[in-house]
């Protein structure tokens, strides 16, 4: 009887075994609307098709699902909501995959948020009917000519329908425009302006169209009101866009402990065949590891959790704005100016206050103090 062949470990296998090794934490932060097996369905699919994420570090493809879940999006799906993209990081000297928003799935927040009832962008070409005005008569009427008597990119456009006063019928809209200096202007801004999602095989051939585009409804969502999800969305572009580290999540992955090779590592082998022992050593690798944070999450002693219906004080409401306006390098005044205007039109609990805070405390601080400037302005008298 031949003996019992060991089973042989591909990437994707290592990739899915790990995301099943994560199941609990996985399922307990996804929305109702998508399931872990959905999830990581996708994700491992997406994965399989394209190539050059396959270049990438595992770690990275992992924190991505987990962003991606986090946010109830779909990852690289025709949807066209985010992507899993690829970006050389030349500080470590490997390929590690980003997740991108798209404004699709930015616009697909502003809904999920239930704060919005439309919203709508457009890139205005050379030889659209387009015109608008701000100010008591605002107006916005664009008409997009015919494909092949379009020219080049001179607008972008982003506008959003809210509930009127509550009790009544009435809607109000609320819109942004920008022309191609103004573009020009925040894609000079990002690190990735010439790279990146700017010209990323995963937006297709309209990769300027979408980001124009993006470029708008980011600037709209400054005059809407912004869930948790959104803000992290706004905070995974900026990050992505400079090149930097996109942090982890509520479940964090050690690129040491876990796969920290690039499938070429485990697959590269003579005429295309797998070593037994390696696949077995790799078996062995996460099996140790999962193994290892499991027994460590249940060695530490945890301190008590906040029992649900107790809400953050206003003392910690206050120590962590002066906490992020000492890192920012910008006043306390500042900050709350900033949470005024990003929580606009809603009822501003500690507990709001506080996520809105906490979604962008991992930013670098030259970008905190930037966002938080655009958002606040300069404090009276200053």
């Amino acid at each position: 009887m031949p003996d019992e062949q060991k089973a042989i470990v591909t990437p994707i296998n290592a990739l899915a075994r790990i995301l099943k090794s994560k199941k609990r934490m996985i399922e307990a932060m996804l929305p109702k609307h998508l399931t872990y097996e959905r999830l990581i369905s996708i994700s491992c699919d997406a994965w399989s098709r394209n190539q050059d994420l396959q270049k990438c570090t595992l770690p990275s493809i992992l924190q991505c699902v987990i962003h991606a879940g986090q946010l109830g999006l779909e990852p690289n799906t025709p949807l066209g909501l985010c992507h899993m993209v690829p970006f050389w990081n030349k500080k470590i000297r490997k390929t590690e995959a980003k997740l991108i928003v798209d404004y699709k799935g930015h616009v697909q927040l502003a809904f999920n948020s239930g704060k919005v009832l439309d919203i709508d962008a457009e890139a205005v070409r050379e030889g659209d009917e387009f015109s608008y005005r701000y100010g008591t008569k605002k107006f916005l009427d664009h008409t997009p000519a015919p494909s092949d008597a379009r020219g080049e990119l001179t607008h972008a456009w982003a506008m959003a329908e809210l509930p009127g006063p509550h009790g009544t019928d009435k809607t109000v809209f609320k819109f942004v425009v920008l022309d191609r200096a103004e573009v020009m202007f925040a894609k000079s801004k990002s690190a990735a302006g010439d790279t990146g999602p700017w010209k990323s095989i995963a937006y297709g051939e309209d990769s300027e169209d979408r980001m124009w585009v993006k470029t708008a409804v980011h600037r709209l969502q400054k005059l809407i009101p912004q869930t948790r999800e959104q803000a992290e969305a706004s905070a995974l572009d900026y990050a992505a866009e400079a090149e930097e580290a996109q942090d982890h999540g509520s479940i964090s992955f050690d690129a040491e402990d876990f796969i920290d090779a690039t499938p070429e590592d485990i697959t590269n082998l003579d005429a295309g065949e797998k070593s037994a022992d390696a696949a077995e050593q790799l078996t062995d690798r996460v099996q140790q590891t999962s193994a290892k944070l499991d027994n460590s999450r249940s060695a530490q002693a945890a301190p008590p959790p906040r029992p649900a219906a107790v809400a953050p004080t206003d003392e910690e409401v206050a120590g962590l704005k002066k906490t992020i306006a000492d890192y920012a390098g910008v006043t306390e005044w500042q900050v709350t100016a900033y949470c005024d205007r990003r929580l606009q039109g809603l009822d501003q609990t500690n507990e709001q206050i506080m996520q809105t805070l906490r979604a962008v405390q991992e930013l670098p601080a030259a970008k905190l103090k930037e966002i938080i400037l655009a958002q606040a302005g300069r404090e009276p008298g200053e």
